[in-house]
């Protein structure tokens, strides 16, 4: 059976007990976590280790962002532009490599910077915020807060919070993809082009009908599908471009 993998991203030094707990719930739970410290990241010996673990988050189904007090280390990226001393972070770039796919992320910030990621918001740089150890950590979390979608940001005090939000976060995925999966089982496909030639055809079979196609209401009898829907299609120049649905 298909596991889902799931790219748990964070600091090491100050998350890795963190790290553990949630990788282990996960992995109990039937996904297939992936954490660089326990082997289950590939690596390719032609690219920095970092790239590697890049590439798998853009092979994996969903991102799990933990963000403590540490920044981390710089991404060896030769975008990497710095400005007043920042860089671009392992982490971030995790972060920033998994929206640039679009895989679903979850983002989990530690409880005790809760306050300080309040206060940049409102002053930026012009105080001091003594919960990190580089006010980068809450420009992260205020560039996730300021997307417009597939940001959603929970606090933490526990690495057991963390596995209890993943599973009403991951039980709500699988369910919109049961609905998902069953709506596309009761759309009908419908050929626009066969439908509008049984509506001007006036040879052949036609001919028996006094040299005419079909009405909109013998079409709808024939097709079962309402005519004010047939109607809709006639008079749209490309479907393709604002779809719409028979019901």
């Amino acid at each position: 059976m298909a596991k889902t993998t799931i790219f748990i991203s964070s600091t090491f030094a100050d998350l890795s007990g963190t790290r553990k707990a949630v990788g282990d719930d996960l992995r109990r739970a039937g996904h297939a976590p992936v954490l660089f410290e326990d082997g289950s990241l590939s690596y390719d010996s032609r690219a920095p280790l970092e790239v590697s673990g890049y590439e798998q988050v853009k092979r994996s189904q969903i991102l799990v962002l933990i963000i403590g007090r540490r920044y981390g280390s710089s991404a060896a990226d030769p975008t990497n532009t710095l400005t007043r001393g920042d860089y671009i972070s392992i982490t971030r770039k995790e972060y920033q490599t998994a929206r640039e796919a679009g895989i679903p992320i979850f983002t989990f910030v530690l409880k005790d910077l809760e306050r300080d990621a309040e206060a940049y918001v409102a002053h930026g740089r012009k105080r001091q915020y003594d919960s990190v150890n580089d006010v980068q950590v809450l420009e992260l979390i205020d560039e996730i807060r300021r997307e417009r979608r597939n940001n959603p940001i929970f606090y933490f005090e526990t690495a057991e919070q963390i596995s209890d939000q993943l599973r009403t976060q991951l039980s709500g995925i699988i369910r919109r993809s049961v609905e998902d999966m069953l709506a596309r089982e009761h759309k009908i496909p419908i050929n626009c082009f066969k439908l509008y030639w049984y509506r001007v055809d006036r040879s052949g079979a036609r001919a028996a009908r006094g040299g005419r196609g079909l009405t909109i209401e013998e079409l709808s009898d024939s097709t079962g599908l309402p005519p004010s829907f047939l109607k809709r299609i006639e008079t749209r120049k490309r479907v393709e471009d604002d779809p719409i649905s028979p019901n």
